[in-house]
């Protein structure tokens, strides 16, 4: 399974809201402020059951919904206006991909043991 780091995310997060281009790295501020908003959203989706991942291993498969999320959260602390209500409504819709990525149903297709 193919992870994304805690500082990919926050230089994809940041990407995503325009603070930083392409072909620029982001500031240790702004990577330090992202990284500890992720944190937070990383210990509610645990809390909630909707995570399974360590915290500097998030899978591929959530990466964007990750990113989209943080996005939502940290988007006023860079200049993106929006009302608290409006923040919590997006949160629950862009939670709900997480949410199906973590519910999905064992296959029941046999699993190759690997033992160390």
């Amino acid at each position: 399974m193919t992870t994304k780091t805690k500082i990919e995310l926050a230089a994809a997060v940041l990407r995503k809201m325009g603070i930083v281009d392409a072909n620029s790295s982001p500031s240790s501020v702004d990577t330090a402020y992202v990284v500890s908003e992720y944190a937070d959203l990383l210990a509610e989706l645990v809390d909630d059951g909707y995570a399974y991942w360590p915290e500097n291993a998030i899978p591929q498969a959530v990466f964007q919904h990750v990113v989209r999320l943080l996005v939502n959260e940290t988007g006023p602390a860079f200049g993106v206006q929006s009302t608290l209500e409006d923040r919590e409504a997006r949160k629950q819709l862009l939670k709900k991909p997480i949410i199906k990525h973590c519910r999905r149903r064992h296959s029941g297709l046999p699993v190759r043991a690997t033992y160390f």
